[in-house]
């Protein structure tokens, strides 16, 4: 052994290409004795000026591929073979695809071309230790990357480091390379479409469900009639987890969405998957029995190998049981201004407004909290219902704050029926706008939806991975759609809180420079001070539901589940905005004259149910003793 090790260093140090062990097409494998045979899998291709070392009868150094890897040999006066435990790092170059072929970018397959020039050395031909391969097309002059040592390079956009073992080169046309690289994780897939592919890079079905080197078949989207936009680009992402099972060529009960989600039709249940949760894969498959003959293209269910209930995310199990308790203190505000008569007055109708449109907000997500994925129709008509009433919610506010704005800005009061129908003016135009301007919103959606006119990247998605408005990479209709239209609601209710602010201290220096005594000054300082109190209350609600918006904003552009400290922030985040119905509970019903009027309308109704069953008992003894 420590001969060969001497004969090895001597052709490393001459920095010499060693020579091949067996014939360029052929590899080294172990039956008893290391014998030569036909290389099937062409992983690692080795172009020297010496071939077939071991049929040689020498003693000396080669290289060979063995088991899928770069292997050097020691070999003694031609019949004692060893494997060469070597510390010293092979220098190869990493090509997609064999020799005599080329990268095909549309099916991520090889294709025959031939290559110009003699090439002497080592080749690692594709990359199937990758989960997930990400294509960088690029023209001859223009790398997006810089080579740096020992063939690592450097991407020219990130400055991330990738070493020879993670990427592979090819050429794809006569202006076009192609810079395949590996991905550590599926973080791509939230901004580009991914593609799940069965078996590993360069490799497909044979002969059931085996994958085997084949390099020529890639992937195919064109072959069945129920995969969005087929000629768009994507990532792929290898291998599954579970028990493969090919669905028919015309099934129209599975689809894969363009944003690379997959709708799952099984013993009539219907589910939407992310990528992630590897519940298909594409493959071309070979196959040819009595029962079975197949060679195409091939959509795959992929089966757990043991039924399992998918695990709930703990933010939703969360948010549901808050949400309920959310929805209680809701129902207790409504039940307390309707007993303590609050929503006789303009101020009570306007928030009981704002309640029922936040409480059918909470019901719709309580229930999709508990059915997870509910059939296609059920999602978009409770989606469409969650976006109508999410508008009302937002309406509702700006109406409270223009409310308070206009008490305190007004000149003229009314009084008595004066008063009250001026109310009811108000409040009808209150609703109007209210439930009418949210409804031109939603029809505006709803409209933008069934029509198709809108450019890909604002077209509006729904029931596809959510019941709402979704925000997959590359598309703003979230943003154009909800994020814009509120987030102009809140300007305006910013600048009315501006003005109101205004008036409010316009107002106290003109008490402060009245009379005390004067019984107008007193009355003016009454009707300031419950009207300043109002204005802090709707602060207080403007504070909690703008908060839970700009969340809503950020999360549309960052995902917080990426690692566990944004994770649990997502989570207390979410428990917050559960409970707004809390919160509105403490801030509107909580208050010792609301509470003061429920008790003293309980206490009437005991006592008018008192005196109703004495006079009931005076007039029976009455009739008794008549009767007597």
């Amino acid at each position: 052994m420590f001969l060969f090790f001497l004969l090895f260093n001597a052709y490393a140090d001459a920095s010499q290409l060693l020579p091949k062990c067996c014939q360029v097409d052929e590899e080294v494998h172990l039956n008893v004795t290391f014998q030569c045979r036909r290389d099937v899998g062409r992983r690692w291709q080795i172009f020297t000026n010496e071939t077939q070392f071991f049929s040689r009868n020498v003693s000396g150094v080669c290289n060979d591929a063995f088991n899928d890897k770069f292997t050097y040999f020691g070999v003694k006066d031609g019949s004692k073979i060893e494997i060469l435990n070597s510390t010293i790092n092979t220098d190869f170059l990493s090509k997609c695809c064999p020799w005599n072929y080329a990268y095909n970018s549309v099916k991520h397959s090889c294709e025959e071309s031939k290559q110009d020039g003699i090439f002497t050395g080592v080749f690692r031909v594709g990359l199937p230790h990758c989960s997930v391969i990400e294509d960088i097309t690029h023209g001859h002059d223009n790398p997006p990357f810089q080579e740096i040592n020992n063939f690592n390079i450097i991407l020219n956009n990130t400055n991330k480091e990738i070493s020879k073992n993670n990427y592979c080169r090819d050429k794809v046309s006569e202006s076009l390379n192609v810079l395949r690289i590996c991905l550590d994780d599926l973080d791509v897939c939230d901004k580009k479409r991914c593609i799940r592919k069965c078996c590993p890079d360069g490799q497909s079905f044979v002969n059931g469900k085996f994958c085997k080197n084949t390099y020529v078949r890639g992937i195919d989207l064109e072959f069945i009639g129920n995969i969005e936009n087929p000629n768009g680009s994507h990532v792929l992402v290898h291998g599954y987890q579970g028990r493969p099972t090919i669905l028919p060529r015309n099934d129209k009960n599975h689809k894969l969405f363009k944003n690379g989600t997959f709708l799952e039709n099984y013993n009539n249940q219907t589910q939407l998957f992310l990528i992630h949760d590897g519940a298909y894969c594409i493959e071309h498959a070979v196959k040819k029995t009595k029962k079975l003959n197949i060679d195409n293209y091939a959509l795959f269910l992929i089966l757990p190998l043991e039924i399992k209930a998918k695990p709930i995310p703990l933010k939703i199990i969360i948010n549901r049981y808050l949400l309920c308790i959310s929805c209680s203190f809701l129902f207790l505000t409504i039940a307390f201004y309707t007993v303590s008569k609050e929503i006789e007055k303009l101020f009570g109708k306007t928030l009981i407004s704002l309640c029922v449109a936040l409480l059918v907000t909470f019901i719709l997500l309580i229930y999709l909290g508990f059915h997870q994925a509910p059939p296609k129709k059920i999602c978009l008509i409770l989606g469409f219902i969650l976006i109508y009433f999410g508008y009302c919610c937002f309406t509702w506010l700006n109406v409270m704050c223009f409310d308070i704005f206009w008490t305190f800005g007004s000149p003229k009061q009314f009084k008595g029926f004066q008063k009250q129908a001026q109310d009811k003016k108000r409040f009808f135009l209150y609703c109007l706008y209210g439930w009418g301007f949210s409804l031109l919103l939603f029809l505006i959606t709803l409209l933008f939806y069934f029509v198709d006119v809108l450019p890909e990247t604002v077209k509006i998605h729904i029931g596809e991975t959510k019941c709402l408005i979704e925000n997959p990479y590359g598309n703003f209709a979230d943003i154009v759609f909800t994020v814009i239209p509120i987030f102009l609601m809140e300007i305006v209710n910013v600048v009315l809180f501006v003005k109101t602010i205004m008036y409010c201290l316009k107002v106290k220096n003109e008490i402060n420079k009245m009379n005390d005594n004067n019984e107008s000054s007193t009355s003016r300082k009454k009707k300031f001070n419950a009207n300043k109190e109002r204005f802090l209350l709707i602060i207080k609600l403007f504070i909690i539901m703008g908060t839970s918006f700009l969340f809503e904003v950020v999360s549309s552009f960052y995902n917080f589940g990426k690692n566990d400290v944004t994770k649990y922030i997502e989570i207390i985040w979410d428990i917050l905005n559960s409970l707004q119905g809390v919160f509105i509970f403490i801030i509107f019903a909580c208050k010792r004259k609301i509470i003061q009027k429920c008790k003293l309308r309980f206490y009437k109704d005991e006592r008018r149910t008192s005196l109703s069953s004495g006079q009931t008992q005076t007039t029976s003894c009455g009739n008794n003793l008549k009767t007597t």
